[in-house]
């Protein structure tokens, strides 16, 4: 059997499957959107597009070696207004990326605490633990995608593995917050 890493989302997935008989790499994002301690609305499994990096960095890690798995993963925001597989960081986060008072990417660390490897019935999965982003002193721009990288804060050099659109923009007032976890699972396009 092959395995691909297919980047588009679900129902291209979908498509590929019943046209090629074959198998992908796909993640998912859950997100809460908060104000004043209250959530007002949450979602679960919304697949995401997988970046070229992505792609790039999974082959790199598993297959030749040339590079290690980072000591950390970095999940952050930006205000994007669609996304493509050949987005960069260099190309698309640096004018895009969220720079409120009190933003900064959250870190998940490359270990089984901040990571949870599993057998959901179906497919194995990796699930993040959730990282929580909160708005300081002022309102933060209407973000509108949340994105995985190997980068703490550079907008350049690094990989951009994945984005999620949120279901829509989301301005985080002083005190609102957003909490954000990331399945990457391997399966059998349904």
């Amino acid at each position: 059997m092959q395995f691909l890493l297919i980047p588009e989302i679900r129902e291209i997935l979908k498509q590929n499957y019943n046209r090629t008989g074959k198998t992908g790499l796909r993640t998912f994002w859950d997100y809460d959107f908060r104000h004043n301690g209250r959530i007002i609305e949450a979602r679960r499994s919304m697949p995401n597009i997988f970046h070229d990096d992505g792609e790039e960095l999974i082959c790199k890690i598993v297959f030749d070696e040339t590079v290690s798995v980072p000591a950390s993963y970095y999940i952050g925001l930006d205000a994007r207004v669609s996304a493509a597989e050949d987005d960069t960081l260099a190309s698309e986060i640096a004018a895009d990326e969220e720079d409120g008072t009190g933003y900064a990417r959250e870190a998940v660390a490359s270990d089984n605490t901040d990571w949870t490897v599993s057998f959901d019935a179906t497919d194995w999965q990796a699930l993040s633990h959730t990282v929580t982003f909160t708005a300081g002193a002022a309102d933060w721009q209407t973000n509108t995608y949340a994105f995985l990288t190997d980068q703490a804060s550079a907008q350049s050099g690094k990989y951009l593995i994945c984005s999620q659109a949120l279901s829509t923009g989301r301005l985080l007032g002083n005190g609102d917050s957003l909490n954000v976890s990331l399945a990457v699972k391997i399966k059998e396009a349904a």
